[in-house]
């Protein structure tokens, strides 16, 4: 059975995920990789929970120092997955190194999320952005005349019944590079900013001085002079104008060298900024005309002892700004290891905490295919829908499956992670009946003495 992606299907049950339902794991038994599954559900359903919030939310994740961190760099890929895959919870993320941050506090975070947005059903992202606009037209904009009454109406009517399709016809396919010749061309723009600036609400994203990106403007296309593309030529120069005066001049640019060479250039684009604590606001305000929040997960602390205390005081600061700063769109997720980086914590002394413990790997490694209850309601709570009563094996089909499970762990899970898919792909609130004839159909289909230590 394969993981699937959607916090919402499983969501009447009181569950973020199956919780028997194990992610691919590499020289693993399936106890071990249900153990990794559970350290991602809690974490899932803390996230979950956060994006409902109308306030900042932080997230501690407890790192445990007693395992190999293999585990911790499984659970946090699998999590990824889950964040990217969910179309309902809807979030964009962005997973930053502690060691990315010598290229500027705020400036490192701008360029992961950016990249992230860029690469992320992009052409989704320029319909929601076109939906607000058009929403809250600007009659001061002086590009406005120009398309007032016919081109506007017309443009709005064509959206209005196709909106992926009208922005691919203004602003092109999602296409890498649109112009291969380009695609080798070094950008050295970014190397003339400084990594960490003093920024007021002065401050200018982009001056004269930041100069362009190679080739734009370049042996481009001759226009066709028809009325269509006339009024597609304005159209855009007016969405583009909307985007520079109350988005930010840095994502009018970005949208621009998308439209003439593509989402690598974009991605490029985004970064190129002198004030980088400006255009993060404005980057992640875009993100949330499509995504409901951006997850930010801050990782690889191990190391944060060999920090100077000065620097270390000046990276807290930063988090604790942009956490400010972004307010309720956007969820900080920091993985620390026990015992490290305690500056962090008592930064944010109300942060959600998230133990990765793996306190069951031992038992689970010892090779014993048989079934332990108490792991068993580990696995049940951690994938329990943060407030709410998670299923325990008192519940009568799990109860009746532990009874026909013959003590052997591989049997239960696929019995209960059927009966879980069943009752779940009905919108159930409780497993029934038509669940656990489904875990029994699904226990008859085991190869005879198939067993747990086999399942890798």
């Amino acid at each position: 059975m394969q993981i699937r992606n959607d916090v919402s299907f499983y969501a009447p049950l009181g569950l973020v995920a199956n919780p028997f339902v194990p992610h691919a794991e590499e020289d693993l038994g399936l106890g071990s990789a249900l153990e990794i599954t559970a350290a991602v559900n809690t974490l899932l359903g803390c996230i979950a929970q956060a994006s409902s919030s109308e306030r900042s939310q932080v997230i501690v994740v407890d790192k445990s120092t007693d395992i190999p961190s293999y585990y911790h760099l499984r659970a946090i890929g699998h999590l990824e997955s889950m964040l990217i895959n969910d179309d309902e919870l809807d979030l964009l993320h962005a997973y930053i190194p502690l060691f990315t941050l010598r290229r500027g506090r705020i400036r490192s975070t701008l360029g992961v999320i950016a990249e992230r947005l860029a690469f992320r059903s992009f052409d989704d992202t320029i319909a929601a952005l076109v939906e607000r606009i058009l929403a809250e037209p600007d009659p001061g904009i002086p590009s406005f005349d120009a398309i007032e009454g016919d081109v506007l109406d017309s443009f709005a009517a064509r959206f209005a019944s196709d909106p992926l399709a009208t922005v691919r016809e203004h602003f092109g396919e999602a296409e890498l590079e649109r112009r291969p010749e380009l695609a080798e061309v070094v950008d050295i723009r970014l190397a003339g900013l400084d990594n960490d600036v003093v920024e007021d609400e002065g401050a200018l994203e982009v001056d004269a001085t930041v100069g362009d990106a190679p080739g734009t403007g370049v042996a481009l296309p001759e226009a066709d002079s028809d009325e269509q593309d006339e009024a597609r030529e304005l159209m855009v120069t007016y969405l583009l104008d909307y985007v520079a005066l109350h988005l930010s001049p840095v994502i009018a640019r970005g949208l621009r060298m998308y439209r003439e060479r593509g989402l690598a250039a974009l991605s490029a684009e985004l970064k190129v900024t002198r004030a980088p604590r400006k255009t993060l606001r404005a980057v992640v305000d875009l993100a949330t005309a499509n995504f409901s929040k951006v997850v930010v997960i801050y990782d690889g602390f191990e190391n944060w002892g060999a920090i100077e205390p000065e620097t270390k005081a000046k990276i807290v600061g930063a988090f604790k700004e942009m956490v400010e700063l972004l307010g309720d769109r956007a969820i900080f997720c920091f993985l620390l290891e026990r015992g490290v980086a305690d500056e962090i914590r008592s930064a944010f002394p109300d942060s959600t905490v998230v133990p990765w413990d793996f306190a069951n790997l031992e038992r689970l490694q010892a090779g014993d295919a048989a079934l332990d209850i108490d792991i068993v309601t580990d696995w049940l709570e951690a994938s329990a829908v943060p407030g709410s009563a998670p299923l325990t094996l008192d519940d009568g089909v799990l109860a009746e499956l532990v009874r026909r499970s013959e003590n052997d762990l591989n049997r239960f899970v696929s019995m209960a992670s059927a009966a879980i898919e069943d009752a779940a792909g009905r919108g159930c609130a409780s497993l029934d009946e038509a669940a656990l004839a489904a875990a029994l159909s699904a226990g008859d289909a085991l190869p005879a003495g198939h067993t747990a230590s086999e399942a890798k």
